[in-house]
């Protein structure tokens, strides 16, 4: 029987969590994990999830961090 998505959701957010990802991304990276799954889009679900071990773990971790820090890159309009 396959976990219902609440379980399935948790579980990402308790693995990007382990991996020092801030609670608050952690939160929104694992429901659009989830939200891709539930629609399909294997290629950016669970499955994703290996993968991202492997950078974490390895030397590609000055390429990958699970503690990011966003910025917005466009450009800022002026208010009218």
């Amino acid at each position: 029987m396959p976990a219902s998505y609440t379980t399935h959701r948790s579980q990402l957010e308790l693995i990007l969590r382990a991996w020092g990802m801030p609670e608050a991304t952690a939160v929104s990276t694992a429901e659009i994990m989830s939200w891709a799954d539930l629609h399909g889009i294997d290629t950016h679900g669970i499955s994703m999830v290996p993968p991202y071990d492997e950078m974490t773990n390895a030397d590609a971790l000055e390429r990958s961090t699970c503690a990011p820090s966003p910025r917005w890159l466009g450009k800022r309009r002026s208010p009218r």
